[in-house]
């Protein structure tokens, strides 16, 4: 019971590992793109003629990396789905609320609450922004999805247990199965005799 126990928390740190790190690289590519995008105002500023170019590229950037961020999303609400334990279900729903704010059913509400965009509309609003050439909007809309980003990888990373414990804990099972194993075999030679 104990290891099967065990290999299923395994499996929910593996993902959880899995989403912290590809939440990780996606923040470093967001922020690099973030500073190619100022730069790239900065050129147009100077030489709008030749800058025009490099607008190409940032909008597949960014649309790139909004497919990263949607395929993000659909492993996290899997991963809140799958795992038992509810202490990690209810931080992967935190991580996904980050990304993706729920909005509210009951038109009332929705008249005197203003929910957050799901950050995939907010990097959707920055390529909008960059094809009109709109470059202090363009990075202000990088800058709030990098801010929400960033705050789901805090909930995701804050609960995130280390391997090492994982490894030491499976190895504390092993030798304790090893044991038994071995009153066992002199139990039946006893038993023969």
């Amino acid at each position: 019971e104990q290891l099967s126990k065990v290999l299923a928390g395994s499996s929910t740190l593996l993902v959880q590992a899995e989403l912290v790190t590809d939440l990780k690289e996606i923040i470093k590519s967001q922020t690099d793109l973030r500073g190619r995008t100022a730069e790239w105002g900065k050129a147009l500023l100077i030489s709008p003629d030749t800058a025009g170019a490099g607008k190409g590229p940032l909008m597949q950037d960014q649309a790139s990396i909004i497919n990263r961020v949607k395929a993000l999303i659909e492993k996290l609400e899997a991963a809140r789905d799958e795992t038992q334990d509810e202490s990690v279900k209810s931080r992967f729903k935190q991580a996904a609320l980050a990304l993706k704010p729920a909005e509210t059913g009951a038109e009332i509400l929705k008249e005197v609450l203003t929910t957050d965009p799901p950050v995939t509309k907010v990097l959707q609003a920055a390529v909008t922004q960059i094809d009109s050439a709109e470059v202090l909007y363009a990075v202000d809309a990088q800058d709030r999805g990098l801010v929400m980003l960033k705050a789901s990888l805090q909930i995701l990373s804050a609960g995130q247990s280390d391997l090492a414990d994982f490894v030491a804990g499976l190895e504390k099972l092993l030798k304790k199965q090893r044991e038994l194993r071995k009153e066992v075999a002199a139990e039946e030679t006893l038993d023969a005799k």
